[in-house]
């Protein structure tokens, strides 16, 4: 008897114990173990078949830990006849320990080992609007395009086609905390457990969710299936995902739902608003925020001294005419183009508002020239008229060489909707391919005055600052590639006139923007003269802005 109370109570006491520490709840999977990631592909929703035949992907060396790092493969799918019918593809995704089996029939086969997901490639969807192209020359038009006018336009307004993704993003969110019980658990959590069927209660374990990311799937990514399309291509993509992450995912999946039908936004903002913040390093979407309110007052701040500065231009001494008339042609062109390619409003105001100042800028240099020749005691030309003609006179040849030859490729051998958007599309990659070469006679004219005492530089400083955060949206921005080098275009010219300002001396007796001097009692006629040369008189003893820049060891030009 004493024996049987004893075991009675042993058993009891190890039973509590045990029950204890099993209320604890935890993931099935040791954190780095090991693990395998199978991908089938079928034609049902429900996968029971296991064949290798509809094996696409299977990964051996992956572990259950932030550290993993990503797996990346391409493969084509190829679909036969499926690719122009109704039938759906699905990717059914199992994460298995390693060496274990997803099937069940198989003895390796471990369910508290096995999470498992399953989605379709597959969505059916009104067909993709086209706008019909051409060769201008020959008449051609694109294969695609031939095959969408065989089918009757009723049809084609009306009809669901198959659409299909190409891409699946895998993430295994790694999970290794510890829960007292169901109420500490994150309702995120909590809920995606229960509906995925991954918590097994007998064991208060957890499986491993398997989150795959569509949100960088927009619209615009999706392959119409047809005859033509019989081997899609499929990129497969695994990584590991912290728990933070992935409640952020969701979040930000339903917000997109939700602000999508409150506030009515298009659903070509809506994707590029997806693509930004899921393919974007989070802390640099965080430092995003905060540059581009600075972006917003630089240009605010630019337009105010641009305006001031060419209110009190008096003399074009130093300033290049010329590259103001191509800047405002240059502003009216990229207008156009926005508007023709259905640009935001703010990107269109910001043009328009350019588009302005520029036209404002060329009365004022077209005036004050007038002025300038009035003043001329001979009447001829002034030298930073002639440096003005110089440059432009060599950079012309190579130029109009570029827009004839760009324009030239672009109408033989590619498609456009009409004669006026193949005029447009070249003459808007012109400007974006060598737009820096309007900035190029402002540099020579400063390189022959030996000075740069006569631009705008509190403009220049906030237009410059706005192109270094223009680096920083050009990396989360979706944009043309031709867009996206005219950024960093704009550094190099800025380089050009640090330089120069750097290698220049300034004189403290010339008048400013703001038609103040350096030194009080610094001599009329000097000021005056440097006004008329355009040069720089040597630099002032005593310090002051003369000490702070490095003198010119070149003799002033003639």
């Amino acid at each position: 008897m004493p024996l049987i109370v004893t075991r009675a109570l042993l058993v009891y006491l190890v039973g509590g114990f045990r029950a204890g520490y099993d209320s604890r709840i935890r993931c099935s999977f040791e954190p780095d173990a090991p693990l395998d990631v199978h991908v089938f592909l079928s034609s049902t929703p429900r996968y029971e078949a296991f064949s290798p035949d509809d094996l696409v992907w299977r990964v051996t060396d992956f572990s259950y830990t932030l550290d993993a790092g990503h797996k990346r493969t391409n493969v084509s799918v190829p679909l036969g006849e499926r690719a122009s019918s109704n039938e759906t593809v699905y990717a059914h995704i199992y994460l298995t320990r390693h060496g274990s089996s997803p099937d069940p029939q198989d003895p390796a086969y471990s369910r508290r080992h096995v999470s498992s997901t399953h989605v379709p490639l597959v969505v059916h969807g009104p067909r993709p609007a086209f706008k019909p192209l051409r060769n201008l020359l020959t008449g051609a038009r694109p294969a695609w395009q031939l095959e969408l006018e065989a089918i009757p336009e009723a049809r084609r307004a009306t009809e669901l086609v198959p659409l299909w993704k190409p891409s699946l993003s895998i993430n295994l969110v790694v999970d290794n905390d510890e829960y007292p019980s169901r109420e500490d658990v994150p309702a995120v959590l909590a809920h995606h457990w229960s509906a995925e069927g991954l918590f097994v209660a007998q064991r208060q374990q957890f499986r491993p969710i398997l989150f795959v990311n569509e949100l960088e799937i927009t619209p615009n990514r999706l392959l119409p299936l047809n005859a033509s399309l019989r081997s899609p291509p499929l990129e497969l993509e695994l990584r590991p995902m912290s728990v933070g992450r992935f409640v952020w995912m969701l979040n930000l999946r339903r917000s997109f739902a939700s602000q999508e039908a409150a506030l009515g936004i298009s659903q070509k903002e809506s994707d590029e608003l997806r693509a930004m913040f899921v393919q974007t390093n989070p802390y640099l979407l965080y430092a995003t925020v905060g540059v581009s309110a600075l972006h917003v007052l630089f240009d605010v701040l630019a337009f105010q001294s641009d305006l001031s500065f060419w209110r009190s231009v008096e003399s074009m001494e130093g300033l290049s005419t010329r590259s103001v008339v191509a800047n405002v042609g240059m502003e009216a062109l990229i207008l156009v183009y926005l508007v023709d390619e259905g640009a935001s409003w703010l990107v269109q105001l910001t043009s328009g508002l350019s588009l302005l100042v520029g036209v404002f800028k060329i009365g004022k240099a077209m005036r004050v020239r007038r002025a300038d020749k009035a003043r001329a005691p001979t009447g001829g030309a002034s030298s930073t008229d002639e440096y003005d003609r110089l440059a432009y006179g060599l950079l012309a040849p190579p130029l109009l060489l570029l827009v004839v030859g760009y324009a030239a490729y672009e109408l033989v051998f590619d498609f456009h909707r009409s004669w006026a958007a193949w005029a447009l599309n070249s003459a808007v990659a012109l400007v974006y391919g060598i737009g820096f070469i309007v900035m190029t006679p402002q540099l020579f004219i400063n390189y022959k005055l030996k000075s740069v005492a006569h631009l705008p530089w509190n403009f220049f400083f906030y237009k410059f600052l706005n192109t270094f955060i223009d680096d920083l949206f050009a990396f989360i921005i979706k944009m043309p590639a031709l867009h996206r080098m005219s950024v960093f275009r704009d550094d190099i010219v800025f380089f050009a006139f640090l330089y120069q300002r750097y290698v220049y001396p300034v004189d403290r007796s010339r008048l400013n923007e703001f038609g103040q001097r350096g030194d009080a009692d610094a001599p009329r006629d000097a000021a005056a003269g440097g006004a008329r040369s355009g040069g720089a008189p040597p630099p002032q003893k005593g310090g002051g802005a003369s000490a702070r820049h490095r003198p010119s060891k070149s003799k002033k030009a003639d």
